[in-house]
């Protein structure tokens, strides 16, 4: 596995972790809608009243979007957001948790699955995933 490391601050790296994370939802939403419903990016430009161009920006990655802009998509996708803060050390590293022989899955609801260490179940140790491309 090739890796890279920039030298990002931990804010930074925070920032470009949870930004990279909306945009990744907002795609994988588009991308759902679209093979369901035929969904454009010139359908999501019109429903929110902006340029198709800039709804491709949006979904490229080259746009760093306000939360209103990213509640406009979620809406005209027909999706809900839902936000969670969870502090620090409650937090699991996943980049340095892959899966193992120990680590188990469980359905938790629609398209949300639980990933947790089989000897432990605190909160700490299990990370819930939520998507809306199925799973």
């Amino acid at each position: 596995m090739v890796s890279f490391d920039f030298g990002l601050d931990p804010k930074d790296e925070a920032a470009a972790e949870f930004v990279g994370l909306v945009g990744d939802k907002l795609r994988h939403a588009l991308i759902d809608r679209k093979r369901l419903k035929g969904l454009t990016q010139a359908d999501l430009a019109k429903a929110i009243n902006v340029d198709r161009s800039r709804v491709n920006r949006c979904f490229s990655g080259v746009n760093n979007m306000t939360l209103t802009t990213v509640a406009e998509l979620a809406w005209a996708l027909g999706h809900r957001i839902t936000f969670d803060l969870t502090p620090e050390e409650e937090c699991v590293d996943v980049r340095s948790n892959y899966p193992t022989a120990t680590t188990t899955t469980q359905n938790v609801g629609p398209n949300m699955v639980a990933i947790g260490n089989a000897a432990s179940s605190t909160r700490s140790n299990n990370i819930l995933v939520e998507s809306s491309w199925g799973m």
